[in-house]
């Protein structure tokens, strides 16, 4: 596993697109920035946010799942 320093970043692009563009990803120690290649927005967003997020998606799943089968 790579561990993030304070003064580094770093910058993936990823397999998903927007308006046929791919979708950058900046990893910072305490948040993630997300672009769209070759524009200047920028969001960041908390690592504390996404994990809430997945764990928010997690339960949606196990609920849908357990009134299904009820």
């Amino acid at each position: 596993m790579t561990k993030l320093q304070a003064g580094k970043k770093m910058t993936r692009e990823t397999a998903a697109l927007d308006r046929r563009r791919p979708i950058v990803v900046d990893l910072f120690p305490f948040y993630v920035g997300v672009r769209v290649k070759g524009t200047r927005e920028f969001y960041s967003i908390p690592w504390d946010c996404i994990l809430d997020l997945g764990r928010k998606i997690d339960a949606r799943q196990k609920l849908a799942a357990r009134k299904g089968a009820a």
